[in-house]
């Protein structure tokens, strides 16, 4: 597993939050954490108090150990149905990347996936433990799936993806995500921001092309 180095990680982290969007779960509650986009999904009092928790994580880009704590508990002592168990895996996963622990992330969120591997936010999140750790082509894949899937925020994983494609150097495909994230909620200034961008290069390249 081809991760950056921690320091790197936790600068990534969170140079890159304002844009990569996290979800956390909870059916209980439902955030929207500004360009973020936090989506919470739990039902039991633990699972509620992990998800508040990790969204407090996605806002500010950081977590302490009793946020962690929060979550342990949720998952060892909550007596929770599968579906606010797997909630609450994929939570302490944002958590943990928020702590700048990529790989206690995605064991997490590899946990939420092997109980319900239809979780769509599990592989938004997977996919920017990919992002963040250089494996782009993994990372569209994950975001790939997670719009397929029908994820609550469709709009969250066509940024991310774009930001992907971005990466790679392919502008049409990122031109084309950023559009889909504006579809579903056109005052997003960071995809606006991100779109004129990727336009403007196209333009350029255009140009020079002639």
């Amino acid at each position: 597993m081809r991760f950056c180095s921690l320091a790197v990680f936790k600068r990534s982290f969170v140079r890159l939050i304002s844009a990569i969007a996290l979800l956390a779960l909870s059916n209980a509650i439902s955030y929207s954490v500004n360009a973020q986009n936090s989506i919470v999904i739990g039902e039991g009092s633990f699972a509620t108090d992990c998800a508040r928790a990790s969204s407090v994580a996605v806002t500010t880009g950081s977590a302490s150990r009793q946020d962690l704590l929060l979550c342990d508990r949720a998952i060892l002592e909550g007596n929770l149905g599968q579906k606010d168990l797997v909630a609450s895996y994929v939570n302490r996963g944002v958590i943990y990347m928020a702590m700048g622990k990529p790989k206690l992330a995605l064991a997490d969120i590899n946990r939420a996936l092997s109980k319900d591997s239809e979780t769509g936010e599990a592989y938004v999140n997977r996919g920017n433990l990919w992002f963040l750790g250089k494996r782009l082509e993994d990372a569209i894949q994950d975001y790939d799936r997670a719009i397929d899937l029908g994820v609550e925020r469709p709009h969250v994983a066509h940024l991310n993806r774009a930001m992907a494609y971005e990466q790679l150097g392919n502008l049409d495909k990122a031109k084309l995500d950023y559009q889909a994230a504006l579809e579903y909620r056109n005052d997003w200034s960071e995809a606006q921001t991100r779109l004129d961008r990727v336009e403007k290069k196209l333009r350029s390249d255009r140009r020079e092309d002639k």
